[in-house]
């Protein structure tokens, strides 16, 4: 099954050949699909038949020079694109999984205050501070612990 110049060799069977054939030119065709698409959705921005006429076969130009070439590339940029959105799921869930069980046994620092509340230091995800009561009020500090407001 060996292919020279475009020429199938002649020992292949009529289906195998056409199929060939079909799989050969599957880019092309779909370049001249995606051109026609193309054409029908820019040609109205062209007031004369000339400039419509001229677009046209410039861009007929540029698909048989460069399109089945640039095929290839499309989908590999649809690839990649889906690995890239499947690689961001994949960190978010363990972002998610990170958030979930952050500090299991880091030391937490407690403060108790006037109001009977006890406060706990908690970190977040990126290391940001922020303090909690036993009575689910959060609270902030701007001087390490020593004094506490209620957010």
């Amino acid at each position: 099954m060996s292919m020279q110049h475009g020429n199938f060799s002649p020992n292949l069977s009529v289906g195998m050949g056409i199929g060939l054939f079909f799989l050969s030119t599957t880019p092309f065709l779909c370049c001249v699909a995606y051109w026609i698409y193309y054409l029908k959705r820019h040609l109205y921005l062209f007031s004369t038949t000339g400039q419509k006429i001229g677009y046209g076969l410039f861009t007929c130009v540029m698909l048989a020079i460069l399109g089945p070439s640039i095929f290839p590339l499309l989908i590999a940029l649809v690839l990649l694109s889906i690995a890239i959105s499947i690689a961001l799921f994949l960190l978010s869930v363990v972002m998610t999984i990170i958030a979930l069980f952050d500090g299991g046994g880091s030391k937490k620092r407690r403060f108790s205050l006037d109001n009977g509340d006890e406060v706990t230091e908690k970190s977040g995800l990126f290391g940001e501070k922020y303090y909690e009561g036993r009575s689910g009020k959060s609270y902030e500090t701007n001087d390490n612990g020593r004094t506490f407001s209620e957010k």
